[in-house]
């Protein structure tokens, strides 16, 4: 009974003595909790028309949620290391550590008395501002059961992430003798996991060109910075999906927290009960641990300092890279001494530990450098993959718009579609393309861009080699579950390549996965498509029989295209789907960019029914005139003393404008244009197109002028557009040549 009265008094003690902390933690949250609560629900009063939900909403799903109070959570984490460093800064003070130790009382019995004082010392503030927030919530009539217990849900939140940072200073508190060193080290350990997948990340990136960034295997969040932004992105991820927020979403990810407070406080125990009274006022309690320590910090500063030099050069050498990463271990290695040494004449005190790590750091680099893991070359075993998902990048481009609660509408990646629905099990080509690809190891040569390149041999030659690349990205999935990602270059000019991505293409298993209208259309109710054809557009409504129809027919086309119509056909034109519940001039629930083609018989003879002709183009007397323009970098001379222009897609400095007007020019340019807003997805792949010049044709349709802008088929433009330009272009160079 003795020893409890003790501990409880000992708690008493701390709290009073460090009386500031909670009155200052009170005045915090005061500021951030009550006084933006009550401004929130006086403006939801003032201007109900400008939310989508009322008060008892606002309260329970957004005031209550942990990803709309980031500013309470980093309040909160500040909060933890406050309490942390106030409660054991005693541990690096001789003199108190003497008074302290001298006590009969174990020092475990010391180390939870001050841990418990802390914990309350946030707890019992944040908990009455919880309740004056219910209280402010109930006297505006915004109360509701589901707000109450999301209120306990951010309770509970809050102080899981509160002890988490506060487990965490307390280790480094206890693992050193300065205060200083103590929250410098705070602040690396805080965030060290994540920064460690942000240099992993910088790393792949740079020197592994088949690294997919967007489906990046991620490092073990092991510091509280890394798990709270998993923690929260679980959060947001339930959010994007429900109108509701409920916590039970991120209670499996909260128990993994919670374990991580378990180990860090054992830890802290067992190094507080280790620790010497005279590591007091020393920068590091044990020695053991200083070269570790070094060596974690020295190494990924070192790399993170060679991504900076080498953006602040605003280049992509590697030799600036290189000479960061230099720059970077010398300087952090002899400061690192010196902190630890707290005497600048100690720099080179461990010159050997430093000569270890350089070795260290030389050796990641080259690694990395040199691929020496084999990362850009590795294949799956058939026989470890239950199948995997092939994206086209580019080629038949879908573009999906989705309502969300949480912020209106959200585009989904075609490409994490794919990954998702589709599987390819039986098509021995999409692993024989992988190998291929690895292989031949393509890349798009990366250069620094200086006035004047365009006309160097070597550029030329670069673009001319990189013509025919294409990015191909796989999702491989393993037996044991685990996804495997890579992306590579393709030479769509090589047979064998293509004829392999044909087979891809023709497969019904990735049709399925690709189009999502093959899948998902059946469950889905739309309410209208928008039909842009070469010439004209439209809207046609949808019943549930139409659609059914519709879906059937679009399905049995889209399942016979090849990749040689794709390739080489140009498309009719497009159908845009509009889901049920979206007015036709609404942002979002858009499914767009299904191609129809002229061998789509089925949907071009329905849409046809329904009011819309495909097959219908624009006839001569529509049109009133038609506008080329043609743009030209530089005007330059070859190496025979001619005058040329030469095009280029990044800068143009001259341009030449025909009109035409008469109805015999109109009526044989009209046959070789292509619409441009039909090629959305498939431009860099069709091959029967020639876009130098911009087309416009303005026309009449019922009375209203209308315009479009388009392009020529490839060798389908008339003789005599080609020879006014010829003409307009020696008109422009002797003109130039005479001012000069």
């Amino acid at each position: 009974m003795t020893s409890k009265n003790l501990f409880f008094k000992l708690i008493w003690q701390d709290f009073k003595k460090r009386i500031w902390c909670p009155i200052i933690i009170f005045i915090v949250f005061l500021l951030s909790m009550e006084v933006p609560l009550l401004n929130s629900l006086d403006y939801m009063k003032r201007y109900p028309s400008n939310y989508s939900y009322d008060m008892k909403h606002y309260i329970a799903n957004e005031f209550f949620s942990p990803d709309m109070n980031v500013i309470i959570l980093f309040m909160t984490g500040i909060v933890a290391a406050v309490c942390a460093f106030s409660g054991y800064a005693y541990l690096h003070s001789r003199k108190q550590l003497d008074t302290f130790h001298s006590m009969p009382v174990k020092r475990e019995v010391l180390f939870f008395a001050r841990y418990l004082s802390g914990i309350f010392m946030f707890i019992i503030p944040f908990t009455l501002h919880i309740l004056f927030c219910l209280f402010i919530s109930l006297s505006n009539s915004a109360f509701s059961r589901h707000g109450l217990v999301n209120a306990i849900g951010f309770l509970g939140i809050q102080i899981v992430c509160f002890l988490l940072i506060y487990s965490l200073c307390i280790f480094v508190i206890c693992l050193t003798g300065n205060m200083i060193i103590s929250i410098l080290g705070g602040c690396v350990l805080v965030g060290y996991s994540t920064i460690l997948s942000a240099i992993k990340e910088a790393l792949y990136e740079t020197f592994f060109h088949t690294y997919v960034s967007s489906y990046g295997e991620q490092l073990w969040a092991f510091s509280p910075i890394g798990m709270l932004i998993k923690l929260y992105s679980k959060s947001y991820e339930y959010r994007e999906q429900n109108i509701g927020f409920s916590y039970r979403s991120i209670i499996p990810y909260s128990c993994v927290i919670l374990i991580a407070i378990l180990v860090f406080t054992v830890i802290s125990v067992l190094v507080y009960r280790k620790r010497a009274t005279e590591a007091a006022g020393k920068p590091i309690a044990f020695g053991i641990t200083e070269p570790f320590i070094k060596s974690i910090v020295v190494l990924p500063v070192s790399v993170l300092c060679g991504f900076f030099i080498r953006a602040m050069a605003d280049s992509e050498s590697f030799g600036w890279f290189v000479f960061g990463v230099i720059f970077g271990f010398l300087v952090f290695s002899l400061v690192m001494e010196v902190i630890f040494r707290l005497d600048i004449r100690c720099a080179l005190y461990h010159w050997k530990q430093m000569i270890f790590n350089g070795v260290c750091l030389a050796l990641i680099i080259l690694i990395f450098k040199n691929d020496v893991l084999g990362y850009n070359t590795y294949v799956p075993k058939e026989q470890e993959l239950d199948g995997c998902a092939v994206s086209i990048n580019g080629l038949m481009t879908i573009y999906l718009e989705e309502r969300t609660a949480r912020n209106g509408y959200s585009y989904y990646d075609g490409t994490r579609y794919r990954f998702e629905h589709m599987n390819i099990i039986d098509n021995p080509s999409a692993m024989e393309l992988a190998r291929k690809a690895a292989s031949d190891g393509l890349t798009m040569i990366e250069y620094d861009y200086y006035e004047g390149i365009e006309d160097t041999p070597e550029y030329q030659e670069i673009l001319e080699q990189e013509e025919n690349y294409r990015m191909v990205t796989f999702q491989f999935t393993k037996k044991n579950g685990n996804n495997i990602y890579r992306q590579y270059y393709i030479d769509i000019s090589d047979e064998d390549t293509l004829s392999l991505l044909a087979d891809i293409f023709d497969d019904p298993e990735y049709k399925l996965g690709a189009f999502p209208i093959l899948t998902n259309g059946w469950k889905k109710e739309y309410s209208g498509i928008e039909c842009i054809s070469n010439d004209f557009r439209g809207e046609v409504l949808l019943s549930p029989e139409r659609q059914a129809r519709l879906l059937e027919a679009y399905q049995s086309d889209i399942k016979k295209l090849t990749l040689d119509d794709v390739m080489h056909v140009a498309p009719l034109g497009n159908i845009d789907f509009r889901l049920k519940g979206y007015s036709r001039y609404e942002y979002g629930g858009r499914e767009e960019g299904y191609k129809i083609y002229p061998d789509f018989t089925a949907t071009i003879t329905l849409l046809k029914e329904y009011g819309f002709d495909f097959t219908d183009t624009l006839s001569e007397n529509q049109v009133k005139k038609i506008i080329i323009e043609k743009y030209y970098d530089e005007l330059t001379e070859d190496g025979n003393g001619q005058e040329m222009a030469v095009m280029v897609d990044t800068k143009f400095d001259d341009f030449i404008e025909l009109e035409y007007t008469d109805q015999e020019n109109i009526r044989e340019i009209l046959p070789n244009l292509v619409n441009h807003e039909t090629l959305s997805g498939i431009y860099g792949w069709l091959t029967t197109i020639n876009t130098d010049e911009d087309v416009t044709v303005y026309f009449d349709k019922n009375g209203v002028e209308m315009s479009n802008n388009y392009c020529f088929y490839t060798n389908e433009k008339p003789d005599f557009i080609e020879s006014v330009f010829k003409e307009k272009l020696e008109e422009m160079i002797e003109e130039r040549s005479s001012k000069e």
